[in-house]
């Protein structure tokens, strides 16, 4: 590897682990007056929504970001703009169209999830908070593959820190408002924050990827070099090829944490707690204990992409 190219990578890494931790401690900082706010049986309903979300938002995230942004890379190096754009284009209709039908199965299956699976019903109304960012985070995740496949990393770096910190503001800002009407609703106001957050960090992509196509368009000069037109159904494969190992591994966690929301409730009811306090208990385990735990990580997660 060149020095240029340490130093691009080095760059590249250190902006995508300096977001990823200031997005981390955002979340953490998040928790504490939230618990103020809710409570550990509100932080229970919270809890409750959020490792669904999660698990939907890691196979739009994990996987398909890097798939776009190797894929988009190795077209631009040999000079193919027009194959890097199809792939961009074919992936991002890919993602929204998993986006409308994952919310669709999250707001028509929300009761059901809640009420059969979880056994907690009052956790409803987090769950339905959580819909429209079901639906905006794919397309915010492939933006970020297109513009890391440009080896231009700040544009994920700053739409992450500007997701997270929406999220905190909205999130807090909602629970206050909404906890008057009872926990579950405070509980729904703090996950609406994820929402706002989505479209936050979707609308600064966007407008990103709309400057930087209008400054290209008087740059490129030069022999067009002709290539062979691929077809979806290649770059399908291709992209399930990248996507599908690291989405497996991305899935290993939430699967966990779903493991965890399936079978802590209903045991700690059958010890002879009550749903309140076993939804307490299991807000203050994974609420509180876990987001500490989980800090460290985000600085591999950086050197990783």
């Amino acid at each position: 590897m060149s020095d240029k190219n340490k130093d691009t990578f080095l760059k590249g890494a250190a902006t995508l682990g300096i977001a990823g931790v200031v997005g981390k401690l955002l979340g953490a900082v998040f928790r504490i007056p939230l618990v103020w706010i809710i409570g550990s049986e509100g932080l229970g309903y919270y809890q409750t929504a959020y490792p669904i979300y999660v698990m939907l938002v890691a196979i739009a995230t994990s996987g398909f970001p890097v798939a776009i942004s190797k894929m988009v890379a190795a077209r631009l190096a040999l000079g193919n703009e027009r194959g890097a754009d199809k792939v961009f284009w074919l992936v991002f209709k890919i993602m929204a169209g998993f986006g409308v039908l994952a919310s669709a199965t999250i707001f028509f299956g929300a009761d059901y999830l809640v009420t059969e699976r979880f056994r907690n019903p009052d956790a409803y109304p987090a769950l339905i908070a959580l819909v429209p960012a079901i639906l905006f985070v794919p397309l915010m995740a492939a933006f970020r593959g297109y513009f890391q496949g440009h080896n231009n990393m700040r544009p994920s770096a700053l739409s992450q820190v500007i997701e997270q910190l929406a999220r905190v503001v909205f999130g807090i800002a909602l629970a206050l408002a909404m906890v008057p009407k009872g926990l579950k609703f405070g509980a729904a106001g703090a996950t609406f924050g994820a929402t706002a957050g989505a479209v936050t960090g979707l609308v600064v992509m966007l407008y990103l990827y709309l400057k930087r196509d209008k400054a290209s368009l008087g740059e490129k000069s030069g022999e067009a070099r002709e290539f062979k037109e691929e077809t979806s159904v290649q770059i399908l494969k291709e992209l399930l090829t990248i996507a599908l190992p690291i989405v497996i591994g991305a899935l290993v966690m939430p699967t966990m944490n779903m493991i965890d929301l399936a079978l802590v409730m209903s045991r700690l009811e059958a010890a002879g707690f009550t749903n309140a306090d076993a939804n307490s208990l299991y807000g203050q385990l994974t609420g509180m204990a876990a987001t500490l735990i989980n800090l460290p990580q985000v600085i591999t997660s950086g050197i990783a992409v």
